[in-house]
């Protein structure tokens, strides 16, 4: 947040002894904050996307890019009430812009408000009606709320619109096993590791699921796997096959 006040402090100087940024400023600003959040440097980014925001007071669009970007750069460092802040305040500038409710309803989940963001993920889906990760985002937060069913419709409709996505498989596949449903959720699993094998996670999961059923066998074989990918998880998942 001091970042953000310091920023800004050279870009109200100049506004002030009459000097007005060229309109193209504010898009060199967008440009250069991108190439900073792509390259990690984060920092860089939030200060440029906040001296674009203040540049562009005049052009609405800009403003709301400016925003929406900023949030995602929020979102990556964990800020999420900054988040929560730069996503409303592009949605008040474009109200048409599915992929900032997405991101509100993500922040807005991240600081344990599942209903509002269940309500922004439901907005960016009503704007944009095939976009598979707000019906994904839709499904976690569902989950978190221990509404099982809503989150099983939630991941397959998501997997309906794009079917390769491995993390929606596996998602799925955690909300049948927490619902009773685990030998369902077998499949599922198998189908996330087969799109994407080199996701430690879905083998993690995958051996949950076998011990909720029995299968500690299962379960072994998925934690030799996990060895080669992450050793810290598969001594961890040992762990918890050691106790059953």
């Amino acid at each position: 947040m001091f970042l953000l006040v310091l920023a800004a402090m050279p870009v109200v100087q100049s506004q002030q002894a009459g000097v007005r940024p060229a309109p193209s400023e504010a898009q060199r600003l967008l440009q250069t904050g991108l190439s900073a959040a792509q390259s990690g440097r984060y920092e860089d980014a939030i200060r440029d996307y906040s001296e674009a925001i203040l540049i562009a007071r005049n052009d609405a669009q800009t403003e709301a890019s400016a925003n929406y970007n900023l949030g995602n750069v929020y979102l990556v460092l964990q800020k999420y009430r900054e988040a929560v802040a730069a996503f409303q305040e592009s949605l008040t500038l474009d109200q048409q812009n599915a992929a900032a409710y997405n991101g509100l309803g993500q922040a807005l989940g991240a600081t344990g408000q599942y209903q509002r963001a269940v309500e922004a993920f439901k907005k960016a889906i009503s704007i944009q009606p095939k976009l598979s990760d707000s019906y994904y985002n839709l499904g976690v937060t569902y989950n978190k709320m221990k509404l099982f069913r809503d989150a099983e419709l939630a991941y397959r409709r998501a997997i309906r619109l794009k079917p390769d996505y491995a993390m929606a498989y596996d998602a799925l596949a955690v909300a049948l096993s927490q619902s009773g449903r685990a030998s369902e959720a077998v499949a599922y699993h198998q189908k996330a590791i087969k799109l994407n094998p080199q996701d430690a996670s879905y083998y993690y999961n995958l051996a949950l699921t076998y011990l909720v059923i029995g299968y500690r066998q299962g379960a072994l074989e998925m934690q030799q796997k996990l060895q080669q990918l992450n050793p810290q998880a598969a001594a961890h998942l040992a762990n918890i096959i050691n106790q059953e």
